[in-house]
């Protein structure tokens, strides 16, 4: 929902906003905002999965495939050595059928957030996202000490939020 609501303020004029103008007559203006690459790893990897689940028609569909092709295009823009690795999880290998999926994008996204912003960081991408599959180790040691958490808090796994999420450096 995050996404939706990004383009929808995007939409209202509340975000990034650019102009272009080529003569008096040719003008343009571009609307934007600002999305964790992570984010929108996720993103594309759920949208892919549930358009199996609806029919979408050509346009629905070519619509899917201009975000994947955009996401794949400003990869290759910011960064071409690490966008050879990342380009891998644009809209698989992510498992979104974790039932803690929100918690383990939120894990993620806190690390990715950490760690000082440049190609270094974009570069880590993949190691992050392969860190918290289901059959790494570390995944495995994240999933229990959630759990320990959670009996510690007497909810469930699920009902686990993160509050510490460091500010965002773009």
């Amino acid at each position: 929902m995050g996404f939706a609501y990004e383009v929808r303020k995007a939409f209202q004029h509340s975000r990034l906003k650019e102009n272009f103008i080529f003569d008096s007559e040719n003008k343009v203006e571009y609307l934007g905002f600002r999305y964790l690459w992570t984010d929108l790893l996720y993103l594309i990897s759920v949208l892919r999965y549930n358009a199996g689940y609806v029919v979408l028609d050509a346009l629905d569909q070519a619509n899917l495939y201009i975000l994947e092709y955009n996401c794949r295009k400003a990869l290759f823009d910011y960064d071409p050595q690490g966008a050879q690795q990342i380009q891998l999880f644009i809209g698989q290998k992510i498992d979104i059928h974790n039932d803690l999926v929100f918690l383990v994008l939120q894990g993620i996204n806190i690390e990715y957030l950490s760690k000082t912003p440049g190609k270094r960081r974009f570069r880590g991408i993949p190691d992050l996202l392969i860190a918290y599959s289901q059959f790494s180790p570390a995944y495995k040691m994240w999933k229990s000490d959630m759990v320990s958490r959670a009996k510690e808090l007497g909810c469930r796994v699920d009902q686990l939020n993160y509050d510490d999420y460091p500010e965002i450096v773009w």
